[in-house]
């Protein structure tokens, strides 16, 4: 929840690349926080039990892992070029 936090308010300026979009700031974050819940849900699906079915998400994103480092850092940062999810 660290993890989501800080991607929400210390990234936020990610959001926006013009004057005009900070009207939108509220929206774009409520964007955000949503991509940081699904990526959250994937990659905590990919350390889950493989016998029970019910723990599995349907993978949308490509991520290169699914945690990384001592406290588990989730691929919140995307690249749009990639089209991938990736570790700050």
């Amino acid at each position: 929840m660290q993890q989501m936090e800080k991607e929400i308010n210390v990234h936020w300026d990610e959001l926006v690349s013009c004057r005009s979009d900070r009207l939108q700031l509220l929206p774009l974050l409520l964007y955000r926080l949503a991509v940081c819940l699904d990526v959250f849900t994937e990659a905590s699906s990919a350390h889950s039990d493989p016998n029970n079915p019910g723990s599995h998400f349907h993978k949308e994103k490509i991520f290169f892992r699914p945690a990384r480092g001592p406290d588990r850092a989730f691929p919140f940062k995307y690249h749009p070029k990639l089209g991938v999810f990736s570790q700050r």
